[in-house]
């Protein structure tokens, strides 16, 4: 699955004359799916089409083919054949001229580009769906008012796009230990019967962890060797792999920042889920 960006960017690449986009949209089996006026300007067009492709990812031409996925892998190829890259860190890292952040986007979304074959390849397994999961993050975290935690998502955020890899790096850990700590000051609040919790400050990752194991529905489950009382649980990993030299460990490569990237919202989402069930 593709993010917005993506397919807004993809849109954005098709043919800028009424004749050849309709002939894109006949080509792709899209002529008889979306609904344009014959009046219709080329960015209404557009606009229409990156609408349609948004809502309806994983629909299949009458070949029984991803039409989405066709059109992604279609436009990279025109892409690399017809505008020049520059690289940000490593020859691996492509940048289009018109559409700076196409290529971060992919990344995120688990593609990569193959340049010598000139192609689109997928990193992760489509069941990941990293933009999806984002999504949901962002609505849970907004559902329990979880601001400061929200605030450290969005500055991460932009700094992968601005490829600042070391200040996301940073941003990665502050937002991963501010949504520790209000969880479990919110867990805290709600359980003030609990004994085994009263006494605990959750001012920071360690301290707060303890709550959520700790609570009388944990969010880190033992019995998974989420946490460990020696720090050799699962979560804790997580936790000291994101900072093993402090915040800013170097300059890191785009792989080494969506690597964390993706690990942060893959497991950071796993555990707002259960905490929105338990509480």
């Amino acid at each position: 699955m593709f993010s917005k960006q993506v397919i807004t960017d993809i849109v954005m690449s098709m043919p800028e004359d009424h004749a050849s986009l309709d002939m894109y949209l006949l080509k792709y089996d899209l002529d008889d799916k979306i609904v344009l006026a014959p009046a219709d300007s080329i960015k209404k067009k557009k606009v229409a089409i990156a609408k349609f492709l948004v809502q309806n990812q994983g629909i299949r031409d009458n070949y029984k083919n991803d039409i989405v996925t066709l059109i992604v892998e279609d436009r990279i190829s025109y892409l690399l054949s017809n505008y020049s890259c520059y690289n940000f860190y490593s020859t691996e890292s492509i940048c289009f001229d018109k559409y700076p952040n196409l290529y971060k986007y992919l990344r995120f979304d688990g593609y990569d580009i193959d340049i010598e074959n000139n192609k689109l390849i997928r990193k992760l397994p489509e069941d990941f769906e990293i933009s999806n999961k984002e999504d949901s993050i962002i609505d849970i975290l907004n559902i329990y008012g979880f601001a400061t935690t929200k605030g450290h998502y969005e500055q991460a955020k932009g700094s992968y796009l601005g490829a600042n890899y070391a200040a996301l790096n940073s941003q990665l850990r502050t937002y991963t230990e501010s949504l520790f700590v209000e969880m479990a000051q919110f867990i805290k609040n709600k359980e003030t019967s609990n004994s085994n919790i009263a006494s605990i400050v959750p001012a920071n990752t360690p301290t707060a962890m303890q709550v959520l194991v700790k609570c009388f529905k944990p969010i880190l489950d033992i019995n998974l060797n989420e946490w460990t009382g020696d720090n050799k649980g699962y979560i804790q990993g997580l936790w000291n792999r994101l900072h093993p030299q402090g915040c800013h460990p170097g300059l890191p490569s785009i792989d080494e920042a969506i690597f964390r990237f993706q690990l942060v919202i893959l497991n950071t989402h796993n555990l707002l889920c259960r905490f929105q069930s338990f509480y």
